[in-house]
Formats: structure tokens, C-alpha cells, sequence
């Protein structure tokens, strides 16, 4: 059984969803919404399996809310504006539901989410005792083998994700959640719904980026941050004289110790 969510501005369309919701036995359903900030909090509390959601809402579009709980849910936008279609297929969704919705059309679209779901949770994580790993670059019967080690990061590309070394891109068929699933989180860690990186190579966190060894800057997204915080916060050197988080470095000249100001990670 799958959990499912309900966000529409209008309580008939959320009625009408949770009445096809209940006769759907695969479907389980974890809560709804009028309100597409409650349904935010909500959402990644909750983490459905799938969220039907409306694309033009009050506040908070759907459009919006979707790229916002994109890492705890998948989405099938609701809505009687077709004009809406191309920007929402955008969004990495499964579905798109023209309101008024049958049943009929209800149950095409709860099967196509019932196999991506399956689909997607038969992806689990990889054996790590040997640091290898493989992935199929889009050629039928041709596989890629790679260490932990030569992957700078990962970038996501809706359904597909690009694996970045020192010397080259490949691509292939994953979604960011899934590789972030399949990957050690010792080693690779999301800092952005577009970034995974390995950590090894991080070497200054900065505002809203990250740089790594090989130049790269990469966005560092506001959710991310406290954990990629707290997972820095274990590692800085301090000082038993004071507060302040290793905020020095030391630098020789002339023979003289001089203590310079080091900004590079940021609290």
C-alpha cells in the first residue's frame, strides 16, 4: 500500500480526491489540505508515497510547492487550467489531472504512479565493501564501473542524474533521490535538490555555495544546509580559550607566526 496527500484550494476537489482515495485499495491516505503552506509542513512530515496537487493556489502555487517537497513526495498536479501543462511537466511529476477528474481517469493515473513507486523503492542501496559501483550510460548492454573515489558530485537532470569526474560527464537513468538512496551517506551528501557531492572533495562552504577541490562552486540550498552544518560542526578544530569556531589559520613569514583570518566555512 502507498500513502498518499491531498492540497487544493477548493475543499469539493480535495472531497472528490479523497473519495477516489478510499475506494483505491493500494492508496492509503495520510492527510489533505485547503492550504498549501499547512500542506508544506505537512508534506515533509509526512512524506507520502504521492501528492495530488493543485497547480494555482493561493500564496503557494503548486508549481511552487513542488519543487519545495520534491525530496519527500511525488506529485500529480490537479487542475482545470490546461494552459498549465507545459510547466508542470517540468516538475518531474507523474501525472497531470484536468479537472473535472472521473474515476476512471483517477484509476489511469493511481497505476502509473503505483509502478514508478514500485519502480523506485525496488532501488536500494549498494555494496559498499568493495567501493564499486556500476551504472548503464544509456547503451543497451553496456555498463560503467566506477569508485566512490571518482565521483566529484552528481547533478540532477529530472529523470536522469550526471555523474561528474575530474575528467569527464556521464549520464544515466536515475533520479536524484534514488542515487542519494543507493550511495553511501558516509560519502555523498545532497546540499541542493540539483547536488549531491562527494565529500572528500568539499573544500570550502561559503553563504549559499559550496567549492570543491577541482574549482566547482555549486549551489548549497537552504534546506540542506543545517545538515551539511551539523555534519561540519563534528569536524571543526576549537578552541578551549574561547567561542570561536576555528575561525584562524596560521601562516609562517619571516619567522614570525601570523594569525590570518579564515572565513572559507561558514556557521
Amino acid at each position: 500500500m502507498y500513502t498518499s496527500y491531498v492540497v487544493d484550494d477548493e475543499s469539493h476537489a480535495v472531497d472528490t480526491l479523497v473519495g477516489y482515495i478510499e475506494k483505491y485499495s493500494l492508496f492509503s491516505l495520510l492527510g489533505s489540505s485547503t492550504n498549501p503552506m499547512v500542506a508544506l509542513e505537512a508534506i515533509k512530515n509526512l512524506k507520502p508515497d504521492i501528492t495530488f496537487m493543485d497547480v494555482h493556489m493561493p500564496e503557494l502555487s503548486g508549481l511552487d510547492l513542488a519543487d519545495l517537497v520534491s525530496d519527500y513526495t511525488k506529485v500529480i498536479f490537479t487542475t482545470a487550467h490546461m494552459n498549465y501543462a507545459v510547466d508542470a511537466f517540468d516538475k518531474n511529476l507523474i501525472d497531470f489531472l484536468l479537472k473535472p477528474i472521473s474515476f476512471q481517469r483517477f484509476l489511469k493515473s493511481a497505476k502509473k504512479a503505483e509502478e514508478q513507486l514500485k519502480a523506485s523503492k525496488e532501488i536500494g542501496p549498494i555494496d559498499t565493501s568493495d567501493e564499486l559501483f556500476y551504472v548503464n550510460p544509456g547503451v543497451r548492454g553496456k555498463l560503467l564501473r566506477f569508485k566512490f573515489s571518482d565521483i566529484l558530485y552528481i547533478e540532477g537532470l529530472k529523470n536522469y542524474i550526471i555523474l561528474h569526474t575530474s575528467t569527464s560527464k556521464h549520464i544515466t537513468y536515475l533520479t536524484m533521490s534514488e542515487a542519494e538512496r543507493a550511495l553511501p551517506a558516509s560519502v555523498f551528501f545532497r546540499i541542493h535538490k540539483s547536488f549531491i557531492i562527494n565529500l572528500q572533495y568539499l573544500k570550502t562552504v561559503e553563504g549559499p555555495h559550496v567549492t570543491l577541490t577541482n574549482g566547482a562552486m555549486l549551489a548549497l540550498g537552504g534546506v540542506y544546509k543545517e545538515a551539511l552544518n551539523k555534519h561540519i560542526s563534528s569536524k571543526i578544530l576549537r578552541s578551549a580559550r574561547s567561542n570561536v569556531d576555528f575561525p584562524f589559520h596560521v601562516k609562517t613569514e619571516n619567522n614570525t607566526a601570523v594569525v590570518k583570518k579564515y572565513n572559507s566555512i561558514s556557521r
